[in-house]
């Protein structure tokens, strides 16, 4: 049990240096004149865009439960 505790922490560990390294090297290329216009279709689009992607989610739910 302490093996595999160790074990889970090294990957949790190599995880996170990833995340921040990635975000490390992708901080230099981030261009502000790409945010304007920052959310084109206003809150609407971003509520429908949220909408979407939790039915979406839900549909797959749905068959992935039924095909068990």
């Amino acid at each position: 049990m302490k093996e595999s505790a160790r074990i889970n922490t090294v990957i949790v560990l190599i995880k996170v240096a990833v995340v921040l390294l990635f975000l490390y090297l992708g901080f230099s290329h981030i261009d502000p004149a790409n945010w304007n216009p920052f959310l084109p279709f206003g809150w609407d689009g971003v509520v429908t865009g949220a909408a979407i992607v939790f039915f979406a989610y839900i549909g797959f739910d749905a068959v992935s439960t039924t095909a068990e």
